[in-house]
């Protein structure tokens, strides 16, 4: 199994005065085949890795390898088809729904979109419209809900076959039910990619492979899910739990009206 490591080391010590780190001593290698979850609250650094792993920024210190050989020494043609980013604010083209799904794969096959569509659980509401995949989906895709959007740039990952998927945020727009059927979903069809997962949400993570929990840029803990939650005065047990208990609140509340 080929592995692909993606080492991102933290900026520098010497720091120009009003400067911070970003990152500090993140050293991570993921395998093809393996998901890996980065977790922590808002700042923590999860969204600078996303784009540290995908090309679109260069470390101060350091390097970031794929394939074991460093991104900043390959071509963004052949970076762009080994990487697929998926965040949670999407691109969408003033295209066709098709059109903005081929852009990523020129040659992808009709039933093979249709797949990629179903898979991101897309195609029944694509089948709704009166112009299905032929539809244009406007500027910025104001025809799309923000979840909608999510789940079209699922499904262009999908068509991709990328050896890299970095989803950041993945699932923010989506509802419990939704986002739990595309979490089974995607282990399942992202298998052979190595995954990097970053979440906010911990329900989002709980099958990856391994979870690291970053804080102010450090990596504080790392483990799988149940591991994590074994660790007495944890942070991520801490986390879980009171987003659990907000979840069964909100739960309660909604039954109650």
């Amino acid at each position: 199994m080929n592995v692909l490591p993606h080492t991102l080391p933290g900026a520098r010590p010497d720091l120009p005065e009003g400067h911070r780190r970003i990152l500090d001593g993140i050293d991570l290698t993921v395998h093809r085949g393996e998901t890996v979850a980065i977790v922590g609250e808002s700042g923590a650094g999860k969204s600078t890795i996303a784009m540290l792993a995908s090309g679109l920024i260069t470390p101060t210190r350091g390097e970031v390898l794929l394939r074991g050989r460093p991104t900043t020494t390959m071509r963004m043609t052949e970076l762009a088809r080994s990487v697929a980013l998926i965040t949670q604010e999407t691109y969408v083209r003033h295209e066709t729904i098709v059109e903005n799904l081929r852009y990523v794969a020129a040659d992808a096959t009709d039933e093979e979109i249709v797949a990629a569509c179903r898979a991101a659980q897309l195609h029944d509401l694509i089948a709704s419209l009166p112009e299905g995949y032929q539809t244009v989906v406007g500027e910025k895709g104001y025809r799309f809900s923000g979840g909608e959007r999510q789940r079209l740039s699922i499904a262009r990952a999908l068509l991709k076959r990328a050896d890299l998927i970095i989803l950041d945020e993945p699932t923010s727009q989506l509802d419990a039910q939704t986002e739990e059927q595309l979490n089974t979903a995607l282990a399942e069809l992202f298998a052979d990619s190595a995954v990097l997962l970053m979440a906010h949400r911990l329900r989002t993570v709980r099958t990856a492979d391994r979870i690291l929990v970053l804080s102010d840029g450090v990596v504080r803990e790392s483990g799988t899910h149940e591991e994590l939650l074994a660790v007495a005065g944890g942070r991520y047990a801490a986390l879980y739990r009171m987003q659990d208990d907000a979840l069964a609140s909100s739960r309660s509340a909604a039954s109650a009206d």
